[in-house]
């Protein structure tokens, strides 16, 4: 009753019984300190918004913790923010902290009628319920870049974007390793059910990556993905003159191999050597990554070396057949980009 946890801002839109209100997706009212309830679990709260300009593209910046203890800065996009109405439990989306009165001697929450825009403050919307998901990132695309876009400019600030992903992955994996590496011969539990091994506590928490995977795979289909949102709706880009968007789409797509080729991460093998894969190398071995966030697997396997591979030869410790069961088990989630209701 006294507790506080990812559910507390799942609650009904349209409870007023809550910590938090659902807010109506514009540029106003998403501003600093405005919660974005992940339909799965997870928590971020705005902390700036960065204007679209001639020189690139608007960015919302939100912070999130996570239980290995780092903290970090996150971009809203597809790969970050996660939004779905469909099979989830409770209602997800961006909302404000209710505000508290003091009315004689008590404290009162507002009730939604209350939060209007006479008041002065976000209002109360009901925006956000049941909407598609596509509608919901494309509405958020309009409000941070309501002018349309340069292609190029808009892949490679996607692209930033996916790198970014996976240099905190570096380290989340680290401390995963370097946990293991201090407790030789330990074996941390996994979850029996699916939706534990999304939503769990302990060590399971503390070191696997099932969710951040999850978004890890969901990122890299959006940036593979933009070059036919070109053909799928030019009016949001400016196209060049004497242009046609299956022109400027081709451009894109060879825009976006030679960046994948040129950026890349840095892992530490078991044996300390440094490995280096570029971003091209992440994509191509992306299945590996619906089994790549135990950590009991040696690290070589969490980021997806091939098995009889040269890079996974300093590999020596495995999950067990049990865990392994589970895993393919749990795949099914990965391949559908979609997470069990938790």
């Amino acid at each position: 009753m006294d507790g506080v946890h990812s559910g507390t801002a799942r609650t009904a839109l349209k409870d007023e019984n809550t910590d938090y209100y659902p807010v109506p997706l514009t540029k106003n009212a998403l501003r600093a300190g405005v919660v974005f309830a992940d339909p799965y679990g997870h928590t971020l709260i705005l902390v700036r918004s960065i204007q679209q300009s001639v020189n690139g593209p608007g960015a919302l910046l939100s912070v999130d913790a996570q239980p290995d203890g780092t903290v970090g800065i996150k971009r809203f996009w597809k790969g970050n923010f996660l939004f779905n109405t469909s099979e989830v439990i409770g209602e997800p989306g961006f909302k404000a902290f209710r505000p508290i009165i003091l009315n004689g001697d008590q404290f009162t929450l507002l009730k939604n009628k209350e939060l209007s825009p006479k008041s002065g403050l976000i209002p109360f919307s009901l925006q956000q319920k049941g909407m598609p998901e596509d509608v919901f990132y494309h509405t958020m695309e309009q409000i941070i870049n309501p002018k349309p876009l340069d292609p190029e400019m808009a892949l490679l600030d996607l692209i930033q974007a996916l790198h970014e992903q996976l240099i905190v992955r570096v380290s989340s994996v680290a401390g995963g390793e370097n946990y293991m590496k201090t407790h030789p011969g330990e074996v941390i539990a996994m979850p029996g059910n699916l939706s534990g091994v999304f939503q769990a506590g302990g060590l399971w928490e503390d070191f696997s990556t099932p969710n951040r995977d999850l978004r890890l795979l969901i990122a890299i289909d959006a940036v593979l993905g933009f070059p036919d949102k070109i053909i799928r709706s030019p009016e949001d880009f400016k196209i060049p003159l004497f242009h046609s968007p299956e022109q400027v789409k081709k451009k894109l797509e060879a825009l976006l191999s030679d960046k994948l080729s040129e950026l890349s991460i840095t892992y530490n093998r078991s044996d300390g050597s440094h490995q280096t894969l570029t971003l091209q190398e992440i994509i191509k071995r992306r299945a590996a990554f619906e089994m790549a966030y135990n950590p009991n697997d040696g690290i070589e396997i969490r980021w997806g070396a091939p098995e009889n591979s040269e890079e996974r030869a300093t590999c020596h410790r495995h999950v067990s057949a049990g865990q392994l069961e589970k895993m393919r088990s749990v795949r099914k989630w990965f391949q559908k980009r979609l997470h069990p209701p938790t």
